[in-house]
């Protein structure tokens, strides 16, 4: 371990914390998914056709995706899954959320992507959505625009603030 240290290079953990983060998240997520099913059920039954036209949109904004400097890429799937949760709640934005997350997967197993990352950024983006519609969004149909705006932008915040904090969680507890 000296000889890695003193090259410079970044030892990682063992893994373990990482595994504990993703069944945490998982199991948050699918928690959640279980809680908002029957919302899910009647949206899409109910509704399928706005159900199901927000879910094509969520999927262009998923492979609608920029470049950042060679180090990644950069969707839009976020404004779409937050649109779902203010317009439809919780539930329906989960479930696009899990959609978007297997075709980001689907799109990069050429490149060696892995299922335990993939499981990660289900989790991730079925939290980020569930909870910012359920905290901000649902309530964001007041008619009054400042209030919309307000709630609009809190619900943002609050997907950002869960996507990235996760991220970043599993980032440290990655390089220990």
């Amino acid at each position: 371990m000296a000889t890695a240290a003193s090259s410079g290079r970044r030892t990682g953990g063992d893994g373990s914390n990482v595994a504990a983060l993703i069944a945490l998240t998982a199991s948050g997520a699918s928690a959640l998914l279980a809680l908002f099913a029957r919302q899910t059920v009647d949206t899409a039954a109910h509704h399928p056709l706005v159900f199901g036209g927000f879910l094509a949109l969520v999927l262009c904004l998923t492979v609608a995706v920029v470049d950042v400097y060679g180090k990644g890429t950069l969707s839009f799937a976020g404004s779409g899954l937050l649109a779902v949760g203010i317009l439809l709640g919780p539930g329906p934005a989960m479930a696009a959320a899990i959609c978007a997350a297997a075709l980001l997967y689907v799109r990069t197993i050429r490149l060696g992507a892995k299922l335990h990352r993939a499981l990660f950024n289900a989790a991730t983006f079925a939290l980020s959505a569930g909870i910012s519609a359920e905290l901000c969004g649902r309530y964001a149909n007041s008619g009054n625009f400042a209030f919309d705006l307000a709630l609009i932008l809190a619900a943002a915040l609050v997907y950002c603030v869960v996507n990235l904090g996760l991220l970043s969680l599993a980032m440290g507890a990655a390089e220990d």
